[in-house]
């Protein structure tokens, strides 16, 4: 987390149109008390986050580095103070197991011993928290078995292009949460209004290739994305 993501949330928060809806994706390690706390009072509509497994050594295999103990701690405060308020803040929970994961993209086999549903069932216990089983995104594929998108491709352009943008912890605004490397960039909210990088030319040829099936003038991530693409 950025060591200035208070104070940058909070710029956001107050930088774009009251009407505007505010989602944070996070792994909840860093959502202290405190921070909950600072989110809530900053009118955060959306929290995502992924818990993938109900006990220490699957979510810890899984999500190397962190502490089951704090993760789980650290969300059921949030879940807690935001019911202190009437939970204002919808909670969105993903749940994509190592074991999932391995079935999903390679065809192994279904280990009984998967706890999905023990996320989900704790989950499920909470108002206003809702569970996603998200598929398998392009960029948890090896590189060496992505397939690029082609002219044959078809399917519809995100409305998400046209009402959200996606900002980094660093101020980079990119497309969508596909781009997890934030590999294409239409600005830095840092250094630009939103409203100059909406409707900058970055974000505009952007929008333009995409349509044209453009894929490798734009490259990774649209050039190997499973995401559905628009009609002509």
């Amino acid at each position: 987390m950025h060591p200035e993501f208070d104070s940058f949330f909070q710029m956001i928060r107050f930088s774009l149109d009251t009407k505007a809806s505010i989602m944070l994706g996070t792994n909840m390690s860093l959502i202290t008390e405190e921070r909950a706390k600072m989110l809530l009072s900053c009118g955060l509509n959306e929290l995502h986050f992924n818990l993938d497994g109900a006990s220490k050594e699957q979510y810890e295999e899984t999500k190397c580095g962190l502490n089951f103990e704090t993760i789980c701690n650290n969300i059921l405060k949030f879940l807690e103070l935001n019911g202190e308020e009437d939970c204002p803040t919808k909670v969105i929970c993903n749940v994509l197991s190592k074991n999932r994961y391995w079935h999903e993209a390679y065809g192994e086999e279904w280990n009984p011993e998967d706890d999905t549903w023990k996320v989900i069932e704790r989950m499920n216990t909470y108002p206003n928290v809702f569970v996603q089983i998200p598929g398998v995104g392009f960029w948890q594929t090896p590189k060496n078995e992505r397939e690029e998108k082609t002219d044959w491709c078809v399917g519809i352009l995100s409305r998400e292009m046209f009402y959200q943008i996606n900002i980094d912890q660093e101020g980079i605004v990119f497309p969508c949460c596909q781009d997890y490397h934030t590999q294409i960039s239409f600005g830095n909210f840092n250094e630009q209004t939103v409203e100059e990088i909406w409707n900058g030319e970055k974000r505009l040829k952007f929008i333009e290739l995409l349509f044209n099936r453009q894929y490798k003038e734009i490259g990774d991530p649209c050039l190997h994305c499973r995401s559905p693409q628009p009609n002509r």
